[in-house]
């Protein structure tokens, strides 16, 4: 009997691991998402300053900063995922 309870034993810590493998793997992936977000973000941020630029016209500040909240809040989201890791 001794070597079936191990073999219980083995079997639930396995799938603990797996579990927490899984939960792992679904944070990294929030992350990446963000991260995602965070380069649109950036792109967008660029891009409006070039045409802003080109056209001759004053930049759109408040716009800009608008995008750059939406970057800060993006990393801040990244930093409470990667704590939980």
């Amino acid at each position: 009997m001794a070597f079936l309870d191990k073999m219980s034993d083995l079997g639930k810590s396995v799938a603990k691991k797996s579990g927490e493998a899984v939960d792992a793997a679904k944070i990294k992936l929030k992350i990446s998402e963000h991260k995602s977000r965070i380069r649109e973000y950036k792109i967008q941020m660029g891009s409006d300053v070039c045409q802003a630029y080109e056209a001759g016209e004053l930049l759109d500040d408040n716009g800009l900063y608008q995008l750059y909240l939406k970057v800060r809040d993006e990393e801040e989201a990244i930093k409470g995922l990667e704590a939980s890791l």
